[in-house]
């Protein structure tokens, strides 16, 4: 719960400062107004943004896009031939949650297939699996275990091809 509630307020806060430095042209003012206001602490080296909150709890976030987030977790596995769209993670005292977002042109069919047959290549067990289609489009999710860590990707039939959201939870060693 209290990783929910600083994740919460971390990720309420980075918006607000994109939010706040992309409207202003002062960005070291706008981020000690933020600070001030707000009681959290914003300090940002290159991609990374690191949010400390007033009892003193840290997450780093970095963001970036057309590539996997450092630290991504080498047997969890990502579509070949999907363009990465956006990627996040961000990290606590207990642990690492990385995300992603893919798009491909290739079959809803083909590509959940392939991630339900790969993450068990590697190791994970499938513990929930969905596929349905409403309206003819298909959507679906697997959610899947590694030991201590956790896979949640979603998959969504769009616009001729389909759109992939994996999230992997790595708690701390």
């Amino acid at each position: 719960m209290k990783t929910r509630r600083i994740a919460r307020i971390a990720l309420a806060a980075v918006l607000g400062i994109l939010l706040v430095l992309g409207l202003t042209s002062c960005r070291c003012a706008a981020e000690r107004i933020f600070e001030r206001t707000t009681g959290i602490s914003v300090d940002e080296e290159g991609e990374r943004i690191t949010v400390t909150g007033e009892e003193g709890e840290e997450m780093q976030i970095e963001t970036g896009s057309a590539s996997l987030p450092t630290g991504w977790p080498g047997d969890m596995p990502v579509y070949a031939n999907a363009d990465i769209e956006n990627s996040t993670s961000y990290t606590t005292g207990e642990g690492t949650q990385f995300s992603i977002g893919l798009s491909t042109s290739d079959s809803f069919e083909g590509v959940f297939d392939w991630y339900r047959s790969e993450l068990v290549g590697e190791g994970w067990t499938i513990e929930n699996e969905v596929s349905m289609e409403t309206d003819g489009a298909r959507s679906g999710h697997l959610y899947a275990s590694k030991g201590s860590m956790e896979s949640y990707t979603w998959f969504s039939e769009e616009n001729g091809g389909v759109t992939i959201s994996s999230q992997v939870m790595q708690p701390q060693d």
